[in-house]
């Protein structure tokens, strides 16, 4: 029962966090925030779980997403400094710019493998979370989000996201303090 404070401090800080995410078209201040929280949601997770490779897995996966967005940012910067005017006037000039320049489209295939390799850091910490507490969502919602990222490129990838975001409110949800608490400390006891 010493732990159901920090566990229920953790299944509400996955929800605001996930609810956030959801708003995150309101901008990208919430978005920030989201991402904080769940910066704490992981770091507390390891530390009230004993358990490193939860907050070691999703540093890695943010690291990997922030390298594949700062390469996708420079392609697009590059192209837009090309030619503005046509960019704006004509989307597929961003395909048409990749196709003639193979440097760049290289550039744009290895942020999109990078973005995978950060998803995949981001399954496992899912994964830790359903080994933990024996919820399937968190399961579901590391898969998902694997899925979301491997599929982006054909658009479909972006609605696998948000039914991610979703898997994992609910999962986050799920969580019953009391439960997961006598859980660590059961499992405590067997490691004496």
């Amino acid at each position: 029962m010493e732990n159901t404070k920090e566990i229920d401090k953790i299944k509400i800080l996955g929800i605001l966090s996930q609810i956030l995410y959801i708003f995150s078209s309101l901008g990208g201040l919430l978005v920030f925030v989201g991402f904080l929280m769940k910066i704490f949601l992981f770091y507390d997770s390891s530390k009230i779980f004993n358990n490193k490779k939860i907050f070691k897995n999703y540093i890695l996966s943010i690291s990997m997403y922030f390298l594949g967005g700062l390469i996708l940012t420079l392609v697009f910067i590059f192209i837009l400094l090309k030619n503005p005017v046509i960019l704006f006037s004509n989307p597929l000039y961003i395909l048409e710019i990749l196709w003639q320049n193979p440097k760049l489209l290289i550039l744009t295939i290895f942020s999109y493998i990078i973005f995978v390799i950060g998803a995949e850091f981001y399954r496992k910490t899912m994964l830790e979370f359903y080994k933990l507490t024996e919820i399937q969502r968190f399961k579901t919602a590391g898969n998902l989000a694997l899925l979301s990222i491997a599929l982006l490129p054909v658009i479909i990838g972006f609605f696998i996201g948000i039914v991610q975001i979703v898997v994992e409110l609910i999962a986050y949800i799920e969580i019953n303090p009391e439960k997961l608490s006598e859980k660590l400390k059961q499992e405590s006891i067997n490691q004496s």
